[in-house]
């Protein structure tokens, strides 16, 4: 007999940009390149403590136990595919979306269901490619090791109300800080500081023109 369970869980959901128009011209390439992206993403999952939940076509399910490892899986993810995507032949490229959430669950099985599953899948479709799409849900529960800009109040499909969302940005707070302690191009510095000890000071991490 099958039980469930409701629990507070920090979740994932990929997707491949384009996959379905890669599969239409050339669906043997598109499955090596899908085979290609599990080899790389599920590794990561793994050691960031998260599990795989399931895979749907082109998109992994997964879940962490913290918001903060989360975090940092999603940023090992597109890191690493941005570094392989830059030695890559064009067609042989994988950019993804991810999106976060932290929110009430109810488990079965070995299976996730529940109003914040489908509010996480719709994160990743508001995901920039390459990108980190997140919930204040999840952002509210990490400390200032990551940098992030609010994308403001986004009305998803068949998600009531419109609900702020947040986008993260690749480095770190302590990366930033020994970025700056150690540079030697002063107007690089002085620029920097510009940009950033706002973000810092105030908390509201808005790094538009570092992003991408």
């Amino acid at each position: 007999m099958s039980t469930s369970d409701r629990i507070k869980s920090t979740i994932m959901f990929t997707d491949i940009v384009g996959y379905s128009v890669m599969a239409s011209k050339n669906q043997d390439h598109a499955l090596k390149l899908l085979s290609t992206h599990d080899t790389i993403i599920e590794p990561i999952i793994a050691q960031n403590g998260g599990s795989v939940i399931k895979k749907i076509g082109d998109s992994i399910f997964a879940e962490f136990p913290n918001s903060k490892v989360s975090v940092h899986a999603a940023q090992e993810i597109q890191t690493k595919l941005k570094k392989r995507n830059s030695i890559c032949n064009i067609n042989d490229k994988i950019e993804i979306r991810i999106g976060l959430h932290t929110g009430e669950v109810i488990r079965k099985d070995d299976d996730l269901f529940g109003h914040d599953v489908n509010l996480c899948s719709r994160i990743e479709s508001i995901s920039p490619r390459g990108g980190i799409a997140a919930s204040t849900d999840l952002v509210s529960s990490i400390d200032n090791e990551f940098l992030y800009r609010e994308m403001g109040y986004i009305k998803l499909k068949n998600i009531i109300p419109p609900k702020k969302y947040t986008k993260f940005i690749w480095i770190r707070m302590n990366t930033l800080q020994n970025l700056i302690n150690n540079c030697k191009n002063t107007s690089l510095i002085t620029e920097l500081k510009f940009w950033i000890w706002p973000l810092i000071r105030q908390r509201k991490h808005f790094l538009q023109r570092y992003y991408m």
